[in-house]
């Protein structure tokens, strides 16, 4: 809606641009490997079984062996998106906009313990919500003076994933074979959240677990494991100064980014066992 068009709005001359949009609807999103619903097959040459002995050179029967597990059921990902936003400029030299989005992803791949045969299977199974805020600004310092134009550019975007549903069996086996990692699922946290066990005594430097009850321990255990934060920024984005004289154009453009953690592995971390690692964030 292109407010500026309005009765009300044309006379302005303070107000030279005023658009306000918003939208809602779904897309798919590819997510999975041809063998994921296709069933695949490997000839089994090697069985001495069913194959003649190579000093007959005659080749006996060779049989076909399933070598992956598939369902051909799955379904695309489905993206359910909405957004708002606003795009205005004011005196015809400073201008913004403003976008708010929510996007929840349904119909995420991934393996449950359904199938009798070979234990788990692919199957359609956790939601994962993204949700977020964009936004940029521009400034005009100077405005084709003599040839001469410079601005002033802003802009950021904030971005939140949250694990909304996952499959109780699939979140317990990723879980138990990342204990000695940082990567965990837990419904309500972000996919790629880090989780660690506290904490290091500011004293002597050394190790001091503490446990999910609070009390401290020398001895590292995966079920200690607490959310620490994770590695997307709460605020990203660059900024910077745009110029041109005449013919010739130039820019200045600097990235920051803050609010995210990391996990830091220290040297000496490497060589030494998963179990026995120094959890420590930055």
């Amino acid at each position: 809606w292109n407010v500026r068009n309005e009765k009300f709005l044309q006379e302005s001359n303070i107000l030279n641009q005023l658009v306000l949009s918003a939208g809602i609807g779904m897309t798919p999103g590819f997510q999975f490997d041809y063998d994921q619903v296709n069933p695949m097959y490997a000839y089994d040459i090697d069985n001495p079984y069913l194959n003649a002995t190579s000093s007959s050179n005659k080749l006996g029967l060779v049989t076909l062996n399933p070598i992956n597990d598939y369902n051909k059921k799955l379904k695309w990902r489905s993206d359910h998106n909405f957004y708002v936003g606003i795009r205005f400029t004011l005196f015809d030299h400073l201008s913004a906009n403003v976008r708010y989005y929510n996007t929840l992803s349904k119909d995420v791949v991934t393996r449950i313990k359904d199938n009798v045969v070979n234990g788990s299977a692919w199957n359609n199974g956790g939601e994962i919500r993204n949700s977020g805020l964009e936004f940029g600004l521009n400034a005009d310092i100077l405005k084709d003076v003599n040839g001469l134009s410079l601005g002033l550019l802003w802009n950021g975007t904030f971005n939140k994933n949250k694990l909304e549903t996952c499959p109780n069996d699939f979140m317990t086996e990723w879980n138990e074979s990342n204990q000695t990692s940082t990567l965990q699922l837990k419904e309500g946290k972000a996919v790629n959240a880090i989780y660690a066990v506290e904490g290091i005594d500011a004293q002597t430097g050394k190790e001091i677990f503490i446990t999910q009850n609070g009390t401290e321990t020398n001895q590292w255990e995966a079920t200690n494991l607490v959310y620490q934060g994770d590695p997307t920024p709460k605020l990203a984005g660059s900024f910077g100064l745009l110029g041109s004289l005449k013919n010739w154009s130039f820019n200045c453009m600097f990235r920051y980014s803050f609010g995210s953690k990391l996990y830091n592995i220290t040297a000496d971390t490497w060589t030494r066992p998963l179990l026995d690692k120094t959890d420590r964030l930055i």
